[in-house]
């Protein structure tokens, strides 16, 4: 019985390598992020994109244009580069581990990498465009759909309570 508490003991992951691990993959993925913002610097990559994120917010106010510059820049003081950085690592290292890390920091790293990584806000914004030209060609299907379940009383009767009266 002894023998096999110490086998199982030998077996098991040990908590200090498990904390070198998570360290490392945090130190690539901090790497990898650095890279990926000194290639293609991510507020630039905000910026391409600010002014499609506000203009719908903006929309129905008196001077949407005049209030698109100060928004955007708003916008981009809140999801700056310097903000969103812990982020981005913490993600980066909780989804991909130490070795694919290392290999992503190594594609952005050749020519058809950087290429990508400083065309992406571009490919982005060419989607957002060509799906929103999609959901546009569809706006009556949608607002047939909308009607239809405006009408409908055969939602269950938690969907109608407002959420304070829920938690009672």
């Amino acid at each position: 019985m002894k023998h096999m508490l110490l086998i199982a003991a030998l077996l098991l992951p040990l908590p200090a390598s498990a904390a070198v691990d998570d360290f490392a993959r945090t130190k690539a993925a901090e790497q990898l992020v650095d890279l990926m913002n000194q290639l293609e610097p991510f507020d630039a990559s905000i910026q391409a994109s600010a002014d499609a994120i506000v203009a719908p917010l903006i929309s129905t106010m008196p001077c949407p244009a005049t209030a698109l510059p100060d928004v955007t820049k708003s916008l981009l003081g809140i999801v700056s580069y310097q903000n969103m950085r812990p982020y981005l690592v913490k993600t980066y290292a909780a989804t991909f581990d130490f070795n694919e890390l290392a290999v992503i920091r190594a594609f952005y790293q050749t020519s058809a990498g950087a290429r990508l990584l400083k065309l992406s806000p571009q490919l982005k914004i060419s989607m957002q465009e060509e799906a929103a030209n999609m959901i546009g060609e569809k706006v009556p299907e949608l607002q047939k759909t909308l009607a239809a379940h405006s009408k409908d009383a055969a939602c269950p009767a938690t969907e109608k309570q407002p959420a304070a009266e829920k938690t009672q």
